[in-house]
């Protein structure tokens, strides 16, 4: 319990901490997997070129995203902020960022997961494929949530997490293992082009104990479901003129 009691203590608003630009981009680097382990479920087999394609220009943009933030400077000082709020509500604070196609919520949430000012939670980040499937979102989101806590011999111990085969498990095993890990670490998770309502309801039951989750999506009725308070919505609207050309 004490770990979930005091997320805004988490904050590191003193940017001495951070000695180098070059410590900078590593610890970047190794907080998000731009490209997540495929594996053998039959649904992934369904997935055609098209969305192969897909998937690898939107992975292109999160490995820029730390560089392009061009005139979002005022977005991401706001989401960091209520990213860090605490929330009194039962369950996990859900933040959902959303607007039109093209605008750049993927870019400037990936800022903002990466950002020195979240303190040290484990973080996660899938993106929804299409066909959507909840099993390999959630696997997704389990190997690397399970390859960070591993990664910290402490963490590990104090947790008592343990390898296992996530990239074998069935889709109920697979919510079991991250509900029993979310119970116990403080998460951060992103679910990137979330498109309908029907979709998060399809993994959100296991999500419940994640610290917060950050969704993107097109649609306000999305974002509503998901956050189901509207000071927990972000609209993300288009560039201003001069900020728009200076990114061109």
């Amino acid at each position: 319990q004490g770990m979930r009691t005091s997320w805004s203590a988490e904050l590191i608003s003193d940017s001495n901490k951070v000695s180098t630009a070059e410590e900078n981009t590593t610890m970047a680097t190794d907080e998000i997997q731009e490209e997540p382990q495929e594996s053998n479920n039959a649904g992934e087999d369904k997935v055609g070129n098209s969305t192969a394609r897909k998937k690898f220009e939107r992975s292109r943009t999160l490995g820029l995203a730390d560089e392009v933030v061009c005139g979002r400077e005022t977005e991401k000082s706001i989401l960091i902020r209520l990213v860090g709020q605490p929330d009194n509500s039962q369950g996990s604070k859900v933040i959902s960022v959303w607007g039109m196609g093209g605008l750049g919520k993927t870019t400037v949430v990936r800022s903002i997961y990466r950002s020195q000012q979240l303190g040290g939670w484990k973080r996660a980040w899938a993106t929804a494929l299409r066909p959507f499937n909840p099993e390999v979102l959630l696997r997704d989101l389990a190997l690397q949530l399970q390859n960070a806590i591993q990664e910290d011999p402490v963490g590990s111990t104090a947790t008592g997490v343990q390898k296992k085969n996530i990239s074998v498990m069935k889709l109920q095993d697979l919510k079991d293992e991250l509900a029993r890990i979310l119970k116990v670490q403080k998460c951060l998770l992103v679910l990137d082009d979330i498109l309908s309502t029907s979709e998060w309801d399809l993994v959100k039951s296991c999500l419940h104990n994640a610290g917060r989750i950050i969704v993107t999506t097109r649609q306000k009725d999305v974002a509503k479901h998901c956050s189901r308070e509207n000071k927990n919505m972000y609209y993300l609207e288009g560039l201003k003129d001069d900020a728009a050309l200076d990114l061109f």
